[in-house]
C-alpha cells in the first residue's frame, strides 16, 4: 500500500465513524413504536425524552469534543467514542428495564458526538490546506448516507430481522471501527514515523486559547445569543418531530407501513443534503447570509402553514413529499447561522463562539421531543392500533407542528437583529468553524 493510500484508509476509518454517528441521529423514528412496546412505555413525554437523549448529550459535549481532539489527538477521540457508542447500543438492546436503555441512549449520544471534530483535526495534519474544505464536503456526504441507512433501509430490516438483531449488529460494527481506529490511524506524520513530534504547535492552531475567557466573551456578545436562537427555532422542533413523531404521524394518518413512511423521512434528509450544498455555494458566491436564511425561514414558515391547514392537517400524500423536501431543504441554513457566528467574532475566540452557537439546534431538539410527546397526549383518546402503539388524533400533531411555524417565525424576527457582515477567513478560524458542526 502506498504513503498515500494508507493516508486515505486511515481518514475513511474516521469517516465511516461519522456515518455511525449520523446514522443514531435519525434511526430512533423508525424503531419508536417497538421500543414503547417492549420496554412498556404509557407516557408519550417518556418516549421523547428517550429519543432526545442523543441530542442531549450531543449538545452537552460540543464544545468538550474540540477539547479532546486538541489534547488526546483523532486517535484516541474517537476511539474513545466509537468503544463508547458500541457499548451503548449493545446496552440499549439487551435489556428490557427502562433505566439501562436510557443510559444506552446517553452512552451513544456521547460516543457519536467526539467524532466530527476529530475528523477535522486529522485533514488539518496529514492533507494540504486547498484538501480541508472537499474532505469535509465527502465527511457530510457520507454522514447523509448514514442519515439516509437510518430510514427506509432500516425499516426494512427491523422488520425482517426485528429491531434488537439490527442493533447488535450496529453495536458490532462500532466497535471493530473503533479497533481499526486505535490499530491504523495516527494523528500526524512525524507520530506515523514513529517520533515524537517536536513541533506539536505546527498541528495545534487553538491550543493557547484561553477557554473559559473565551466562553466569558462569547456570552457577551449579543448577536451569538440571537444566532443560537434562531439554531434552536429553525432545527429543534423540526428535528424532534422527524426523530421521533413523524413515523407515528404518517403511519396513522396515511395508513402506511413502516417502511413506506420513512420514505418520507428520507426524503427530507435527501433536501437537507441539497440545500446545504446549494445554500452554501450561493451564499458565499453572493456574499450574503441574512437573505438566504430569511428566505429558508420563510418558505419552513409555508410549508408547515401548509401542513397544517390542509385537510386539517393532512394534506395529499404526494403533496407531503414535496413540503417534506422543502423543509428538510430548509434546516440547511444551520450552515449559514455557523457563518454568521464567526463574522460576529474575533478571530481569536470565534471557534469557541461558533461551539456555542451550535449547541442551538441540539438543545432544541432535546427540549422539544419530550414537549411534542406531552402535546400529543393532550388529546389522545385512549385509541391504539393492533400492536398497541397509540394513535393521536390529528389535533394533537396540529399543535405539533404549530410548534415548529412559531418557533420558525421566532428565529426569523432574531434573524433581522443580526447585521450583515462577511469577513475573510484564515487558516485558525478554518479549524474552529469545524468544532461548531
Amino acid at each position: 500500500m502506498t504513503h498515500k493510500n494508507k493516508i486515505y484508509l486511515m481518514w475513511f476509518i474516521l469517516a465511516f465513524a461519522y456515518i455511525i454517528a449520523q446514522f443514531h441521529r435519525v434511526n430512533f423514528a423508525v424503531i419508536v413504536d417497538y421500543v414503547i412496546i417492549d420496554f412498556g412505555i404509557e407516557k408519550a413525554w417518556v418516549t421523547g425524552f428517550l429519543g432526545g437523549m442523543y441530542g442531549i448529550t450531543y449538545l452537552i459535549m460540543q464544545i468538550p469534543s474540540g477539547l479532546l481532539a486538541d489534547s488526546w489527538g483523532p486517535r484516541k477521540t474517537v476511539f474513545t467514542g466509537m468503544i463508547t457508542a458500541g457499548i451503548g447500543t449493545i446496552l440499549f438492546i439487551a435489556t428490557d428495564i427502562i433505566f439501562f436503555a436510557f443510559m444506552g441512549r446517553l452512552l451513544i449520544g456521547f460516543g457519536v458526538a467526539i467524532v466530527l471534530v476529530p475528523i477535522m483535526k486529522f485533514q488539518s495534519n496529514w492533507f494540504e490546506p486547498t484538501q480541508f474544505a472537499t474532505l469535509t464536503g465527502l465527511v457530510i456526504l457520507l454522514g447523509n448516507i448514514g442519515k439516509l441507512f437510518g430510514t427506509s433501509p432500516l425499516a426494512y430490516f427491523v422488520t425482517v430481522f426485528g429491531w434488537r438483531s439490527i442493533f447488535l449488529v450496529v453495536g458490532i460494527i462500532t466497535i471493530f471501527i473503533a479497533l481499526l481506529t486505535w490499530i491504523m490511524v495516527k494523528d500526524n506524520p512525524l507520530e506515523d514515523k514513529g517520533k515524537k513530534n517536536p513541533n506539536e504547535k505546527k498541528f495545534d492552531y487553538v491550543d493557547d486559547i484561553n477557554i473559559k475567557k473565551n466562553i466569558i466573551k462569547s456570552l457577551k456578545n449579543q448577536h451569538l445569543w440571537f444566532l443560537l436562537l434562531i439554531g434552536f427555532g429553525m432545527a429543534g422542533p423540526h428535528l424532534a418531530f422527524a426523530g421521533t413523531w413523524s413515523i407515528n404521524y404518517l403511519m396513522h394518518m396515511y395508513d402506511l407501513t413502516r417502511l413506506q413512511a420513512s420514505h418520507y423521512l428520507m426524503v427530507m434528509t435527501i433536501g437537507t443534503g441539497i440545500g446545504a450544498c446549494f445554500i452554501g455555494y450561493l451564499s458565499d458566491y453572493l456574499k450574503i447570509r441574512k437573505k438566504p436564511l430569511a428566505f429558508l425561514l420563510l418558505s419552513n414558515i409555508l410549508a408547515w402553514t401548509v401542513v397544517v391547514v390542509w385537510y386539517g392537517g393532512h394534506p395529499p400524500s404526494l403533496l407531503l413529499y414535496f413540503l417534506f423536501f422543502i423543509i428538510g431543504f430548509c434546516l440547511s441554513g444551520v450552515s449559514l447561522i455557523l457563518s454568521l457566528a464567526k463574522e460576529k467574532s474575533p478571530p481569536e475566540y470565534s471557534g469557541t463562539s461558533i461551539g456555542i452557537v451550535n449547541m442551538g439546534p441540539f438543545a432544541g431538539m432535546a427540549l422539544f421531543q419530550p414537549f411534542q410527546g406531552w402535546l400529543l397526549g393532550l388529546h389522545w383518546t385512549g385509541l391504539t392500533d393492533e400492536m398497541g402503539n397509540k394513535i393521536y388524533p390529528l389535533e394533537s400533531f396540529q399543535l405539533v407542528f404549530l410548534t415548529c411555524i412559531l418557533m420558525s417565525i421566532i428565529s426569523l424576527y432574531c434573524v433581522f437583529k443580526i447585521q450583515e457582515e462577511i469577513k475573510s477567513t484564515d487558516k485558525s478560524y478554518k479549524i474552529q468553524l469545524n468544532r461548531g458542526q
